[in-house]
């Protein structure tokens, strides 16, 4: 009976690390869609966001990879919409 408690408990322990993996990717640094108010053009935009970790925990927008009001090419613009993410 203990050889099968033994094996609950490893994959309880197997199933949290994968969970707070996942998490992790989720939520952690990496680039994340967005949408927010242009302050140059006054229109919304959707935007693709790089997130840096900064310190234990904080992580904050760093660069703008994509923006809809561009189109597909590279983002040359101020970047002042970083400000109001």
């Amino acid at each position: 009976m203990s050889e099968y408690i033994n094996f609950i408990a490893v994959g309880w322990v197997v199933l949290l690390w994968t969970t707070v993996g996942f998490a992790i990717r989720r939520w952690g640094p990496g680039p994340a869609r967005l949408r927010t108010r242009c302050p140059e053009r006054r229109a919304r935009a959707q935007l693709i966001v790089l997130h840096r970790e900064g310190g234990f925990g904080e992580i904050y927008p760093a660069d703008v990879a994509r923006c809809s009001l561009l189109g597909a090419g590279p983002v040359d613009c101020e970047k002042a919409c970083l400000a109001r993410l």
